[in-house]
């Protein structure tokens, strides 16, 4: 059972609460968007009431090296060997694809098969309400698991009719994501075989998922180092500010990894943002002073690559007439 539900974000909560109880596990975790990981930890809380610690930490177990981008437990526990897998899956600094999905595919397809025998150690079926609600890694998980060579059983899916078409900050940065992207998450559901769709009863107020989850990451270089590995750029870009502006940095060789990541995310984040002006000076604010601090040729290298590619290829192509040809 496949179904995309279309309607309000209210209304599809009315779905979700109107089902027997038991019979849902929720794929929701509302603001905490741009916490890593925050709804795929609220799913795998839920797992753990109905099904027991022992059966889903087996599950973790077996899938080591990608659960423990998510659970730090897991993380810290991972052999040689381990340690190595998930070394190769993440986002580097020196890397010039981090953006592409072919470079974060192979963590997130690891991640849809863990969700799939998740899911098969109970006979719930997955209700994901608002994908806007969820963060990035969650969203690109969940796609890995739907589009996947897994697949999921059982599905009920909101195309939310009012999620918000996100603006620009001062910065340049759009926080949330396009309501093209959600559109296309929808349409692409629909097509799978067996799908339905159907339109939600319109609804008065309801409430949200009241989830037990583990706790939002600490604010620290760790926590920024682990979100950035994972491909959530949104989280890395939350932390990085974060820090940036208490001050929590001080040495020079972390002031470099700071900015670096805070440059890297926001570009990572909208790859496609030519003739963004704000979000280019704001990028180069941060490699520059990356630079600064930054001593070891390797990465002093990729940063200047970055700077001269994705700043000046910003800039450059905002101006009248500039040749599209340019454009990267």
């Amino acid at each position: 059972m496949i179904e995309v539900v279309r309607g309000t974000e209210r209304a599809l909560l009315h779905e979700g609460q109107a089902r027997a109880a038991g019979t849902l596990l929720w794929l929701y975790a509302p603001g905490r968007e741009q916490e890593a990981w925050a709804a795929v930890r609220a799913l795998v809380a839920q797992l753990v009431e109905q099904t027991g610690s022992a059966r889903v930490g087996a599950l973790l177990a077996r899938h080591a090296p990608a659960a423990g981008f998510a659970f730090g437990s897991t993380r810290a526990a991972l052999d040689a060997r381990g340690r190595a897998q998930a070394d190769d899956w993440a986002a580097g600094l020196r890397s010039h694809l981090s953006h592409n999905f072919f470079l974060q595919r192979p963590l997130f397809e690891a991640w849809g098969a863990l969700l799939s025998e998740l899911l098969a150690t109970t006979d719930r079926a997955l209700f994901v309400p608002s994908p806007y609600r969820l963060d990035m890694p969650s969203l690109a998980a969940f796609k890995m698991l739907v589009f996947g060579p897994s697949g999921v059983a059982k599905l009920l899916l909101g195309w939310v009719d009012d999620a918000p078409d996100p603006s620009q900050d001062e910065h340049g940065i759009v926080w949330g994501y396009a309501r093209a992207e959600l559109d296309a998450l929808a349409l692409g559901v629909q097509q799978l075989p067996g799908a339905s769709s159907r339109e939600a009863p319109a609804r008065g107020s309801a409430g949200g998922l009241a989830a037990r989850h583990e706790p939002e990451q600490t604010t620290d270089l760790a926590a920024l180092r682990q979100a950035f590995g994972a491909f959530a750029f949104t989280a890395a870009l939350r932390l990085g500010l974060a820090l940036e502006a208490g001050g929590l940095v001080t040495d020079a060789a972390d002031q470099a990894e700071l900015h670096a990541i805070i440059a890297l995310s926001a570009h990572n984040r909208q790859f496609s943002a030519a003739g963004n002006r704000r979000l280019a000076a704001f990028i180069e604010r941060h490699l520059l002073a990356a630079l600064r601090h930054e001593a070891r040729p390797a990465e002093r290298s990729a940063l200047c690559y970055r700077l001269g590619s994705r700043v000046g290829g910003a800039w450059a192509t905002s101006m009248p007439g500039w040749p599209a040809s340019s454009r990267r």
